[in-house]
């Protein structure tokens, strides 16, 4: 594979990320109309999108759950033939509607991970 297109995948990946955290504030951020005045249009939340061959994806993608319920979130990895030894994760939440109550690495990594 060329130097350049190397490049470009890698500047492909990072936009992909980039835009997954976009998509992880979800209905906490809001828009304005680009050049009309008036109140903020709230975002929608993302779409509910099969896992695709690569990216960082949410696992469940939805969740229906009520005050005072625990539940297991996990961050999934799809290197798409990439090598890769670390990684670093921002997730987001608003701290008033949720709490992490724990916090286990998976496999991903092997049995001993760089922490």
């Amino acid at each position: 594979m060329s130097e350049s297109r190397r490049n470009r995948r890698g500047l492909a990946w990072w936009v992909v990320l980039a835009l997954l955290c976009l998509c992880a504030a979800g209905p906490s951020c809001s828009l304005s109309r680009g050049g009309e005045e008036g109140p903020p249009v709230p975002a929608k939340p993302p779409p509910v999108v099969p896992e695709l061959e690569e990216g960082v994806y949410l696992r469940p993608t939805q969740l229906q759950v009520s005050p005072g319920d625990t539940l297991d979130v996990e961050i999934v990895v799809r290197p798409a033939g990439w090598a890769v030894s670390g990684c670093e994760v921002v997730l987001s939440y608003d701290p008033a509607v949720l709490a992490v109550v724990a916090v286990q690495p998976g496999a991903f990594l092997g049995a001993d991970p760089i922490v």
